[in-house]
């Protein structure tokens, strides 16, 4: 089995990221630091200097290139949600959703003040596995970044400001290191990228 498929199918096991973890996260970090890496869901933000609400096409080109399987319209392939403002992507078995948002994210709930110049936005889109079967382990869920950072290299463009993973609290601008980064094979740490975000 393939590396990006290994990546793409140890998902269907895993359980969708809860709002009041995220909650808890931030007020951690706010008021103690860092925290430690839990787990309970696998996504990753776009901030986007441009909104780009990605069509079925584009989703389905990202998919293809990212993860080397053509075309299926039964096992590999996007569907535009607009009432919901984004789109969920079935491949390997699993679904992946892309929810849009055409404001800035509000970082200073984060405790970061300031956001680096490099990152400033006006959109966001996220991109998550849906997990309905239970909460990743920590191996699986580094697989699952992996699968979701092919895509989102992918899916990134010049009106692409940086990335952000929000329980890792990690930040990184779009940049050609951290795409080669993203592109690599095997599990993706956040962590390990930091030193990416200059």
């Amino acid at each position: 089995m393939s590396t990006t498929l290994l990546t793409l199918s140890t998902m269907r096991d895993t359980n969708i990221c809860s709002r009041s973890f995220i909650i808890e996260t931030m007020f951690k970090r706010l008021f103690f630091g860092k925290p430690r890496r839990r787990t309970t869901g696998v996504s990753l933000f776009l901030l986007q200097r441009r909104l780009d609400r990605f069509t079925d096409a584009q989703l389905d080109r990202a998919m293809q290139k990212a993860w080397k399987k053509e075309y299926d319209p039964k096992e590999f392939f996007s569907v535009a949600i607009p009432h919901e403002h984004g789109a969920i992507i079935h491949a390997f078995g699993a679904e992946i959703s892309i929810r849009h948002f055409d404001y800035a994210a509000d970082w200073k709930r984060l405790g970061e003040g300031k956001l680096p110049f490099w990152a400033e936005h006006e959109g966001f889109t996220v991109i998550e596995y849906l997990c309905p079967q239970g909460e990743p382990d920590d191996l699986r869920r580094l697989q699952m970044y992996r699968g979701l950072s092919m895509l989102t290299a992918e899916l990134a463009t010049e009106d692409t400001a940086a990335f952000f993973f929000p329980l890792e609290q990690v930040l990184l601008p779009n940049s050609e290191d951290v795409a080669k980064a993203f592109h690599a094979r095997g599990p993706l740490d956040p962590f390990d990228l930091e030193s990416l975000a200059v």
